[in-house]
């Protein structure tokens, strides 16, 4: 093997300057090498047919060259690029069988860890040698000594053999002197069939009831005024009816919500996606760390906090829930069952699809592993996800990444319900409530310190943030419910404030110095909280600081936004207001939870589907791509809300709400049917 290594330094120039001789290629390196290996029985039939393509490549012969033109030795490797895929598809294209119809190809992906000695040095020393630098992580804990190469071999070629053949390829173009360690991750032939499962045709039987019973009912009750219970139920589907109840306008929305709903799901989409993106092939990936390191710009620290404005939909759910309850034309028991089952219609058929549709709607060198293990997840843990349990059970392998905020909702939904209805106790109620309350407050802060965990999300740690599943704070604090009941509390005190006192009869009762000391405070304490620069300095851990900050941090920015929607209803800013009232927002803002549910299988979808490696560019990512997802997810969620969400949300109230089904009926006959809508636009 080191006799392979000094002769491809030796022969480099001549590789350099082919039109200067005609002496070695990297072809006769590797088919050179290839012979000098000891081979099984087994290996035979891959070592022949492999001898044979590059026979022919060293004759120039197209179908050959087409195989060997799809790999490439690894590149990038220093700037940390992990990903050398070649091209996928002229892997899998490869006319092999116009020479030779036993010959077929696949594609490979081999993992490979280019040295497997350890160094005790934490700086990089680009003069000393490649083999310590590449073996000494990053400051965030890149590994640089892994490469993930994609190669185009016979298919009867077996994991064992491709990698016997792999070290020859490699030493075309080594990276260190040792030898390194490869093994083969997934192979996909060229030849593979398709087998759809049973539960890919259930879904699709699903879709096409739930397309055709909303057409025949619309068709039906555009041409029938009977009333009977058949009627009643068609008109429940009815497409004209759903449509309507999308974009009616009411008199109770408050604008600004509208607003404050649609910017936080587009800055959901928007950060998702660029964080998809750094999940995947990336070129600059030291760029990214270079973002990520950086403690001393406030801009880039709130690069790291970007998960704070989550909060803002458990304050908005929390106002919401209280303005439900102050009706007085709402039970509560009922009022969970609905926000039951609001939440989880869209959410069962979006579960349903990533465990029986997905993982036949794309293809790429790593689709079937990644899109694999989402599907795994949700055929193992859809039921943890229907019961509101998959934020505390199972939650390292949870089904959909996104999904743990729906049980998160739920269940804090039921904790709110109960300390409003306790809080109505003149004796212990309030002294309970607002104890519960402080608690809340504390929780995050003592776990945090209790587990030694970081206080943020996206702490110093490369391989938490690619694979979030691994990451403790998501799985310890940030997915509980428990630790993310604060936010959740102000927004009902928030609810009960615009519930009590009705913005539209208090305008301008906030001066307009209070307003603007109060906005400036509000947007003080948020710029603090988004751009503190957290509890490493120099990346050393700080117990205490972290624990504090996991404590106040989510709190106070609840508290800083409450405040801004107080100035915006209360303060004369009748400008902003005139803004947030376009009605464009509140049609937005009741897709907003479809959008939140589908956003991220778009993402899997294009990032699993990846063939080639990308560049990381925080504004191209948020900007362009975002938005495109954005606007996909968009549509999507309006098929979900016009052929799921409303339909079954409207079947719910026939049984839960009082009356409801008189109501139903006689919707027919208004355009912005007020008898179940009230609440449906929420997001959940």
């Amino acid at each position: 093997m080191w006799a392979l290594v000094l002769l491809s330094y030796l022969i480099s120039p001549i590789l350099a300057e082919p039109s200067q001789t005609q002496g070695l290629t990297a072809v006769d390196i590797v088919i050179s090498g290839l012979k000098e290996q000891a081979w099984t029985d087994d290996d035979q039939p891959c070592l022949e047919q492999t001898l044979f393509i590059l026979d022919n490549v060293r004759n120039y012969t197209a179908w050959a060259v087409w195989v060997w033109n799809s790999m490439h030795s690894p590149v990038g490797t220093f700037y940390g690029s992990e990903y050398s895929l070649g091209n996928y598809d002229q892997c899998l294209n490869a006319p092999t069988t116009a020479a030779d119809p036993g010959l077929v190809t696949q594609y490979c992906l081999a993992d490979i860890t280019l040295t497997e000695k350890e160094y005790g040095k934490k700086h990089h020393d680009v003069l000393g040698s490649t083999e310590p630098y590449l073996a000494t992580r990053t400051p965030i804990g890149r590994n640089l000594n892994r490469v993930i190469w994609g190669t185009c071999l016979p298919s009867t070629c077996k994991p064992d053999t491709i990698s016997k053949i792999l070290r020859v390829m490699y030493q075309i173009n080594p990276l260190t002197p040792s030898v390194p360690r490869i093994t083969v991750d997934t192979c996909e032939a060229a030849d593979k069939t398709t087998e759809y499962s049973f539960g890919f045709y259930a879904f699709m039987t699903l879709t096409t009831l739930l397309v055709a019973t909303s057409v025949i009912s619309t068709y039906y009750i555009q041409r029938s005024d009977t009333k009977t219970s058949f009627h009643t139920i068609a008109y429940a589907f009815s497409l004209q009816r759903n449509w309507s109840a999308l974009t009616r306008k009411t008199n109770d929305d408050i604008g600004i919500l509208n607003l404050l709903k649609v910017g936080l799901v587009t800055l959901a989409v928007t950060t998702h996606t660029a964080f998809f993106e750094v999940m995947g092939p990336i070129s600059n990936g030291l760029h990214f760390d270079d973002v990520m390191l950086e403690t001393k710009n406030p801009l880039l620290n709130m690069v790291k906090h970007i998960d704070l404005p989550v909060d803002n939909f458990l304050i908005l759910s929390g106002m919401f829930l209280v303005q439900g309850l102050m009706a007085k034309n709402k039970k509560p028991l009922v009022g969970l069952v609905n926000r039951y089952f609001r939440l989880t219609a869209s959410y069962a058929v979006v579960i349903f699809y990533v465990a029986s549709v997905a993982i036949y709607t794309g293809a790429g060198p790593f689709w079937q592993k990644f899109a694999g293990r989402e599907q795994q997840a949700c055929v193992e843990n859809w039921w943890l996800n229907l019961l509101m349990l998959n934020n505390y059970i199972n939650s390292d392998n949870i089904c959909l990444i996104v999904s743990w905020y729906i049980p998160c909702d739920y269940q804090l939904a039921v904790m709110g319900t109960m300390l409003y209805l306790l809080y109505q106790n003149k004796i212990l109620g309030k002294k309970t409530a607002v104890l519960t309350v402080l608690v809340a407050v504390m929780i995050p802060g003592v776990v945090t310190y209790w587990k030694k965990l970081p206080g943020f999300l996206l702490y110093h740690n490369l391989e938490t943030m690619l694979d979030i599943r691994k990451n403790d704070v998501y799985v310890e604090t940030y997915i509980r419910s428990h630790n993310r009941a604060g936010p959740y509390f102000v927004g009902m005190a928030m609810g009960y404030i615009i519930t009590k006192y009705e913005p539209k009869r208090y305008r301008n009762v906030i001066s307009k110095k209070l307003s603007l000391l109060l906005f400036t405070l509000a947007c003080v304490t948020a710029y603090i909280v988004a751009t503190h620069p957290l509890s490493y300095v120099g990346l050393q851990y700080h117990h205490l600081s972290s624990a504090l900050y996991a404590a106040y941090s989510r709190n106070l920015w609840a508290i800083a936004t409450c405040t801004t929607i107080a100035v915006i209803e209360y303060g004369p800013v009748a400008s902003v207001r005139g803004i947030a009232s376009w009605h464009g927002f509140a049609v937005l803002s009741r897709l907003a939870y479809g959008v939140y549910l589908t956003h991220s299988i778009i993402l899997q979808q294009n990032l699993y589907s990846r063939r080639n490696v990308q560049q990381f560019d925080l504004i191209y990512s948020e900007g362009m791509h975002g938005f495109g997802i954005l606007a996909i997810s968009v549509v999507f969620s309006l098929l979900l809300w016009l052929f799921v969400e409303a339909p079954l949300n409207n079947i719910v109230n026939l049984f839960t709400n009082s009356g409801s089904k008189k109501e139903i009926v006689n919707q027919k006959t208004k355009e912005n049917g007020e008898g179940n809508s009230k609440m449906s636009d929420k997001i959940k």
